[in-house]
């Protein structure tokens, strides 16, 4: 399956339209983030960083989910070297 991203170089990062990254499947990833925080397994999540308007980058990291926040509807990654709040609504993508 191919998926067509409309780029804009921008500095030295490309960036996306939110709207091209409509393949989530957020079930699937809420699962596993989940997952994560009961089984004590490491993720690796993507997400969309908004930047220019609806223009952004994706940023990535590697860690176990040690905190969901529901109302503000995101969670906590954290790994040895960093932790990140991300916000559900900008997942693209979470790998076990």
């Amino acid at each position: 399956m191919s998926f067509i991203f409309n780029f804009l170089k921008w500095g030295r990062m490309r960036l996306l339209n939110l709207d091209s990254t409509a393949f989530r499947v957020l079930g699937l990833y809420v699962l596993e983030i989940v997952d994560s925080t009961q089984y004590d397994y490491a993720i690796t999540v993507k997400w969309f960083v908004p930047t220019k308007g609806e223009l952004g980058t994706l940023e990535e990291a590697w860690g176990i989910v040690r905190e969901i926040d529901a109302v503000r509807k995101r969670f906590k990654l954290v790994s040895d070297w960093a932790a990140d709040w991300i916000n559900v609504k900008d997942l693209v993508s979470v790998v076990k």
